[in-house]
């Protein structure tokens, strides 16, 4: 309903113009009080139902998943989503997105529950209102002194890079509607596809309900790595240093490359792009900005095989963000998106329109705003260092099951292959993490660590301690049935370093790492607080990358903040730029303070969200790994424990892609 065009001249919503004048005359067919009795009840019966009509509108897009704004997707998405919703009606995977989506909407009514209280206690154009300008206008300079149009960075980004790389390999599906994955999830999905509402991250059975004559083709991820080899080694030829974000995407900073060359920026990018095509049959769109984060969003502009520039100019770069949707900019996921929107927070002009109430809202915490606003962002793109790497994982998804049997032969599979991945990358570890996720799609997860020094890198040994957590988890939970489950090594140890010597001048190379030693660890544990306008993405090692489904669609999708080496290039996001900065401020655990603290105590990271978990030198190892294992869960059971900032940074370990499986 539209309260302001559906009511009659006493403003009685909904009614007919003639029962407003009935109700004026005093119409002897109904008295005036049954008359306002009547509207009154009708009024708060048609509120009930705008409420239900909101959530579940809220539920459909939530349901819809994150890559419904891709480019390539159908127009009609509102009837796309409708599909996704009764497809998925009644399952636990619906289930399981009510109750968040619940827990986002109650956020948000705090939230705009504590903006209104502000605003009804200062007056716009006040004093009060002329000092908060004045503080923002201040925070805009310090801002803009970071500015640096000297640069022209790109993004790369793959054109449907797994359907075109099976498009190579089978031409008949030239033209086709087809998708790449499996019976569970999709990786990916041709243009095509794209058009009936398919995209990556999919169930299966949902594609097919948008598209009943999908073609589904087997994922060859030896094919893609490939693929991806040769990409990565044209791209190399034009910046050294480019910084690979996953298989088919990385940035890059061609400014010395057009210097040297005597060229145009725009030429060197069609440069590129006709050599990628020429030696992998492959296309690439490509962004071009003054940073990495406008750059990305550029990328999206011109697919498929094309290339779009925001000009180095201060004024440009504010008018292409002005009009630009905030679930655009990269690190605003569609939490951050919801509570923006009740805010009345659309587009990145808003912010500017009502950044005191934005400052109001948020308790003076919105430089992560004003930079979407201004279009600031990271103009240093290089790649990442060996002490960047948290932690060496693996986890396997399967159909539900409670033959433990067969779920602890997947997870014998995840030690293996973190062994094989330990042994490759020269590290150990002292914190052995069980992960799992129940039937429910509740994901859960068990750390363990030895109160005196010990470092796990044996398959055998991770084994051992991982079913023991999943041993104890069974017991208490009286039997386990899980989709998902796998292995993280945390708190590593770089054997490098001590083969090399001189650990510690190595690590102080590290601008803004904190770096602590305690008692119980001859190693050093690293704290990768690292700095939010620097892309460490970059190259390393040759990596097996069959890591499972899942795995798979995080790497695709961006999913993962989790460093990964995969062809002749290693990536990580962990450094990137996410603006899901102060929606909630960091009550709780294990302040940054905490880092600060007597070295002789006793220290554990979280191998969710890398916080430092502090202990008294005599707490008993029962009841540090207890509380370790309360944080944990606390890190993994949602927005309402935790800032969207702490969800995004944690993305390696709690994917912000939910996968649509069915029971």
């Amino acid at each position: 309903m539209n309260f302001l065009r559906d009511r009659d001249d006493d403003f009685n919503f909904g009614r007919s113009p003639s029962a407003g004048i009935a109700a004026r005359n005093g119409s002897p067919l109904t008295s005036p009080s049954k008359i306002e009795s009547s509207s009154k009840a009708a009024g708060k019966k048609r509120a009930s139902e705008a409420m239900d009509d909101a959530a579940e509108a809220s539920l459909r897009r939530r349901i819809a998943g994150p890559s419904s704004a891709k480019a390539g997707l159908a127009f009609d998405q509102y009837e796309i989503n409708r599909i996704i919703y009764e497809t998925t009606k009644g399952g636990k995977f619906f289930d399981h997105e009510k109750k968040k989506d619940a827990q986002v909407t109650e956020q948000v009514r705090r939230m705009t529950e504590k903006r209104d209280t502000r605003l009804r206690g200062i007056r716009e154009g006040s004093m009060a209102w002329k000092n908060i300008e004045k503080e923002i206008e201040s925070a805009v300079a310090r801002l803009e002194s970071t500015r640096d149009l000297s640069h022209a960075i790109l993004h790369c980004d793959m054109d449907a890079f797994y359907a075109s790389v099976e498009l190579k390999r089978d031409p008949a599906l030239k033209g086709k509607e087809y998708a790449v994955g499996g019976e569970g999830i999709l990786v990916t999905a041709s243009y095509e596809a794209r058009k009936f509402g398919v995209r990556s991250g999919m169930a299966t059975f949902v594609a097919r309900a948008l598209c009943p004559h999908l073609i589904v083709v087997k994922n060859n991820m030896g094919d893609y790595v490939a693929a991806s080899r040769q990409i990565m080694d044209v791209l190399l030829n034009y910046d050294e240093n480019l910084a690979q974000a996953s298989l088919d995407e990385a940035y890059m900073d061609v400014t010395g490359y057009v210097e040297q060359h005597e060229t145009t920026v725009e030429q060197v990018v069609e440069q590129i792009r006709g050599e990628v095509q020429d030696k992998t049959g492959l296309t690439v769109s490509i962004g071009i900005a003054p940073n990495t984060m406008v750059a990305k969003i550029c990328s999206d502009f011109n697919k498929p095989n094309g290339q779009y520039r925001v000009q180095p100019d201060r004024n440009t770069v504010i008018t292409f963000m002005r009009d630009l949707p905030v679930r655009k900019v990269p690190g605003i996921g569609r939490v951050s998106e919801k509570i923006l929107e009740s805010l009345g927070i659309r587009t990145c002009g808003d912010i500017w329109t009502h950044r005191v109430m934005l400052y109001l809202t948020f308790d003076g915490k919105i430089d992560w705003l004003l930079q979407a606003h201004l279009g600031l962002g990271s103009h240093v793109v290089q790649p990442a260092q060996r002490h960047e790497r948290k932690s060496v994982g693996r986890e396997t998804t399967f159909m539900p099951t409670a033959n433990e049997t067969e779920m602890l032969t997947h997870l014998r599979k995840c030690c293996d292959q973190v062994e094989k991945d330990l042994e490759r990358l020269d590290f150990d570890g002292r914190t052995v993490t069980l992960v799992a996720k129940h039937a429910t799609y509740q994901r859960f997860s068990r750390a363990f660590t030895y109160h005196t020094v010990r470092h796990y890198k044996s398959a055998d040994d991770l084994y051992s301690i991982a079913k023991q957590q999943f041993d104890a988890e069974q017991k208490r939970s009286g039997g386990l049935k899980l989709r998902l489950i796998g292995v993280r090594l945390t708190n590593l140890r770089d054997l490098q370093l001590l083969q090399d010597g001189g650990p510690l001048k190595k690590m102080l190379m590290s601008a803004g790492r904190s770096i602590a030693a305690s008692k119980s660890d001859i190693g050093w544990n690293l704290n990768a607080g690292g700095t939010s306008d620097e892309v460490n993405l970059g190259k390393g090692d040759v990596a097996s990358t069959e890591e499972g489904e899942e795995r798979q669609i995080r790497l695709a999708l961006e999913a993962s903040l989790r460093e990964v080496q995969v062809g002749n290039v290693q990536f990580s996001q962990g450094e990137a730029t996410h603006c899901d900065k102060g929606l909630v401020s960091r009550d709780g655990l294990d302040e940054k303070s905490e880092l600060r603290q007597d070295a002789h105590q006793l220290f554990q990271d979280c191998p969710v969200c890398q916080r430092r978990i502090s202990f008294a030198p005599a707490t008993i190892e029962e009841v540090m790994n207890q509380r370790l294992n309360q944080h944990i869960d606390a890190c993994l059971s949602g927005f309402n424990d935790l800032s969207p900032s702490d969800s995004a940074a944690r993305k390696g370990d709690q994917s912000h892609i939910e996968f649509y499986f069915k029971s």
